[in-house]
């Protein structure tokens, strides 16, 4: 079996998704360009929704500390591999600046949960970046106790799937802006019946009347 060199990032992200036991969800890699990268070279491959897993069979890994050679390094020619969990990322709306925010803050905190894989505590901080919200520690209270989720051998988890609607917690997606209304018909004027029915009668086109008419007040 072929070893394949590896690159010091692509190494850390094999090493952490060996730690968490072969499979991970791929936000809790804290660069997706490498866990991209290690999809295309075959070291990685995606399941499910957003999962990923080494590949089967696994190919070998050089352990070396020496830098791979340039020939063998990725390449930056060529369009860009997308995959499908790039477009399904769920975008949240901007938080209100008054109002409930730890209940905000706990409905974007449980729809994470409900769309991507069970992952760590510190994942999910990292991904919904926590550090901006002074509000999140009483949010993050606020589920457990009303058990909401629940942590089990460092790994947090839904455990009432309907506790959002329970408790009241807000949509944290954008609402897309409610299409516009169907213009009202405007009424027929005695003008228009008045030509339309000279077309009717006479034969002729509606714009030859028009015409018709218009050279008259010339004239």
């Amino acid at each position: 079996m072929s070893e394949i060199p590896l690159t010091e990032d692509e190494k850390r992200a094999v090493d952490r998704l060996r730690d968490l036991g072969g499979r991970a969800n791929i936000f809790s890699f804290p660069d997706l360009d490498v866990v991209n990268r290690l999809i295309t070279r075959g070291v990685f491959r995606e399941f499910a929704l957003f999962g990923v897993e080494f590949a089967s069979p696994a190919p070998a890994v050089q352990k070396t500390d020496a830098p791979p050679e340039p020939a063998k390094a990725m390449s930056g020619s060529g369009p860009k591999r997308q995959h499908s969990w790039c477009k399904r990322k769920p975008q949240f709306s901007r938080l209100e600046p008054v109002g409930d925010r730890k209940n905000a803050i706990a409905g974007r905190i449980f729809d994470f949960l409900g769309w991507a894989l069970p992952q760590t505590k510190r994942d999910i901080e990292r991904t919904l970046h926590s550090y901006r919200y002074p509000d999140w520690k009483d949010a993050w209270a606020y589920l457990l106790a009303e058990e909401a989720i629940t942590v089990e051998d460092g790994i947090v988890k839904i455990i009432d799937p309907f506790a959002d609607q329970r408790l009241g917690l807000p949509c944290p997606h954008r609402i897309p802006p409610e299409p516009n209304k169907k213009r009202r018909k405007r009424l027929q004027s005695e003008w228009f019946k008045e030509v339309y029915r000279r077309s009717e009668e006479e034969g002729v086109a509606i714009s030859d009347i028009l015409e018709e008419d218009r050279l008259k007040r010339r004239g």
